[in-house]
């Protein structure tokens, strides 16, 4: 992300202060993937590897949909997507390791 700010502040048309507020939306995201992720890791456990799926598919939206982004709040959902789907794959680290040792 960091050496695309710049450019991405200038297709957008803002500046660093406008930027720094749907940068920092990613917060959002973070924090309800972290209670949704971890809900469903304890409620679906024997499906952890559907989950882990949903969570890379939902970050590669995020990633391949940033440059596309049309305004800077079209941005800041883009980021609360990509901190949703980065709080899923973190609450199931331990089953990807478990499974990994299988």
């Amino acid at each position: 992300m960091g050496p695309t700010i710049p450019d991405l502040m200038e297709r957008l048309d803002v500046n660093y202060e406008q930027f720094s507020v749907a940068l920092s939306s990613k917060g959002y995201g973070m924090l309800a993937g972290a209670v949704v992720g971890g809900f469903l890791h304890e409620r679906f456990c024997r499906h952890i590897d559907l989950l882990v799926a949903i969570g890379l598919v939902l970050s590669a939206v995020a990633t391949v949909a940033t440059p596309f982004s049309g305004s800077i709040g079209m941005l800041a959902a883009i980021f609360v997507l990509s901190g949703f789907a980065e709080q899923i794959l973190n609450a199931g680290k331990v089953y990807i390791i478990w499974l990994a040792t299988f």
